[in-house]
């Protein structure tokens, strides 16, 4: 029979290292996000509530259920949603993710519930089926509804520079040439990248001061400066940043999570020849896979895949303040098995 121990601060669950590395390390491709300092980190944030799960069976831990409570916005009385500490990466840990889903779950419908919507991603690993999450939430008696979750621009880098180039096209090459040629007009163009820590660790950790104060970015940067995960492109223009992208790496996976163009220098190609200079440095170093974030819209003819992902959602009973904030919203929801079940709250988003 499992037991499921619950820990609500960063503090607590610093004390189980052992327990949460040795899960680490059993998980399937595990990430920087999996990490105990990272999870640590990201409970910090002032409006989040940690809710972490560690699942014990026969006596010993077999899996832990990163979640926590965040709200929506600051709005007041916006909902307070139940969902992984980070949700394109985050997952249950450990060798038994589906168990761990499940009997965290479980627990989650048995305790106080200090939330009004559960949101969590269809597919937690590669080799784990899409319908986990569902079935999952279905079994403890939720009434899941498929969402679309936050837009992703993906895309596959060949292995070599010069099949780049035959993939795209002389078109392509040549828009990239101009581009480039429209910046050397304007002053001296720079690029720099910095992912090697061990030498570059005080140009990386001055990084944060550009990030949103108070953000989850700048949070978690220390512990991602640590973990050697930082990603950090720049682009500048006679010795000024004009523009720069804030990336983590994990496995030749490169994550682009926030991106920035200097407004003084909006009206010139800055983030398409960032762009180019990122993923051309990525296929000297060895990178895969990139996932661009909203940095993808800002290239033209590279081939990039817009996808979506899926989410599961439950809505339950709200207070009164979160059900007026829920009906002002306006994005259409689809039940799992095809149309609203739960069309009091289909507004929420």
């Amino acid at each position: 029979m499992s037991h499921v121990e619950e820990i609500n601060d960063f503090q607590a669950l610093d004390a189980r290292r052992l327990v949460a590395s040795l899960l680490v390390a059993q998980t399937p491709r595990p990430v920087f996000a999996h990490t105990l300092d990272w999870l640590c980190a990201t409970v910090q944030q002032p409006s989040v509530q940690a809710r972490m799960l560690i699942v014990h069976s026969g006596g010993r831990p077999i899996g832990l259920l990163p979640l926590c409570v965040r709200k929506e916005s600051a709005a007041p009385g916006s909902p307070r949603v139940l969902r992984y500490a980070w949700d394109q990466l985050s997952g249950p840990l450990g060798p038994c993710a589906s168990a761990t889903l499940l009997a965290g779950l479980r627990h989650i419908e048995q305790t106080p519930a200090d939330w009004d919507a559960i949101c969590l991603p269809s597919a937690f690993a590669e080799n784990h089926s899409r319908c986990a999450t569902r079935s999952a939430m279905e079994q403890v008696g939720f009434v899941p509804e498929c969402i679309s979750g936050p837009a992703r621009s993906t895309l596959e880098l060949p292995e070599t520079r010069a099949g780049l180039l035959d993939r795209q096209g002389q078109v392509w090459h040549r828009m990239q040439l101009r581009h480039q040629h429209r910046l050397r007009l304007s002053g001296t163009v720079g690029w720099s990248r910095v992912r090697d820590v061990d030498q570059d660790d005080l140009q990386a950790e001055s990084f944060d001061q550009r990030l949103p104060a108070g953000s989850l970015l700048q949070t978690c940067h220390y512990a991602a400066v640590q973990s050697g995960t930082l990603d950090v492109c720049e682009l500048t223009i006679d010795g000024q940043t004009a523009a720069w992208a804030y990336n983590y790496l994990a496995d030749r996976q490169v994550f682009t999570m926030a991106w920035g163009v200097c407004p003084a220098m909006a009206h010139l190609p800055c983030s398409q020849v960032l762009l180019w200079h990122m993923l051309v440095d990525g296929i000297e170093r060895g990178d895969r896979f990139y996932d661009l974030g909203s940095l993808g819209a800002e290239a033209e003819g590279w081939g990039i895949r817009p996808s979506t992902t899926e989410m599961f959602r439950h809505v339950r009973r709200p207070r009164r303040s979160a059900m007026a904030w829920l009906r002002r919203r306006r994005q259409p929801v689809v039940a799992a098995s095809g149309r609203s079940r739960n069309r009091r709250f289909e507004n929420f988003s």
